[in-house]
């Protein structure tokens, strides 16, 4: 094959080249875009003592408290539901649709039902968009949470019982 040919081949590629050529210029302006995709977040998990469950088989229990946020709810675009992780099993609350973009949600977790009497029990909590799927877990709550009556009643007793001994002493 002569240089003529390869030539000629080359002058009747220009119009594809330069279309090709276009063709990707436009697709590198219009395809960079970031998408930022809002999955919703569980801001807060507490856990708050409560006296009584209401059944005759559990005992004291736990309100636990999840503050979630996911920006523009709207009828289809809303938290669904939540999983919370206590201990070694998993619960799931479905919800209805929110208008707003923080929000709190409530369970209650009883002794006898949910945990065990002197069990210590680890909850974590994530929520679910019906477009963005799952959120990251929350940090982690211990149940009970700063239940400590019977060490601080046992050690405020003992430091009467001193104060009143140490008294009595002085007078004698």
């Amino acid at each position: 094959m002569s240089p003529h040919f390869f030539r000629g081949l080359f002058q009747m590629m220009r119009p594809v080249r330069l279309m090709l050529l276009l063709l990707v210029s436009l697709v590198m302006i219009g395809s960079p875009r970031v998408v930022v995709a809002d999955v919703p977040t569980v801001l807060d998990v507490s856990a708050r003592s409560i006296i009584d469950c209401g059944t005759p088989l559990a005992g004291r229990g736990f309100l636990i408290l999840m503050t979630v946020r996911h920006a523009n709810p709207t009828k289809s675009h809303y938290v669904d539901k939540i999983e919370i992780a206590e201990g070694k099993s998993t619960v799931t609350i479905d919800l209805q649709p929110q208008s707003n973009e923080t929000f709190t949600i409530s369970t209650v977790l009883c002794e006898g039902r949910d945990y065990h009497a002197g069990e210590e029990l680890t909850v974590l909590a994530r929520a679910h968009c019906t477009i963005h799927s799952w959120g990251i877990w929350s940090s982690s709550v211990t149940i009970p949470e700063f239940e400590m009556p019977g060490p601080i009643a046992l050690a405020a007793l003992t430091l009467v019982s001193l104060g009143v001994f140490l008294h009595k002493r002085r007078r004698v």
